[in-house]
């Protein structure tokens, strides 16, 4: 982990998708998911799985709305049950 706590290596893993995702580099933020990743499909419901139904939905996406992601914080409070 190279002296790295799991806490940055997961804060790191999230900054380097989020400017992957801001800068349309579907190649780099799929391979930060596993292949059978189920992702939200929020222009039409449902969902869609696996590296390339991500891939057709995010560039049918990208071509209609021009949205990025802003990470505000991400800390280990964030997932925490309260």
């Amino acid at each position: 982990m190279n002296g790295q706590t799991l806490i940055q290596i997961q804060q790191d893993l999230l900054t380097k998708a989020y400017a992957a995702f801001n800068a349309r580099d579907i190649d780099s933020v799929l391979a930060l998911m596993h292949s059978d990743v189920e992702w939200a499909n929020g222009m039409e419901g449902g969902y869609v799985r696996g590296h390339q139904a991500v891939r057709d939905y995010w560039t049918r996406q990208w071509t209609l709305i021009d949205w990025t992601l802003d990470k505000k914080k991400c800390s280990r409070n964030t997932y925490a049950n309260k």
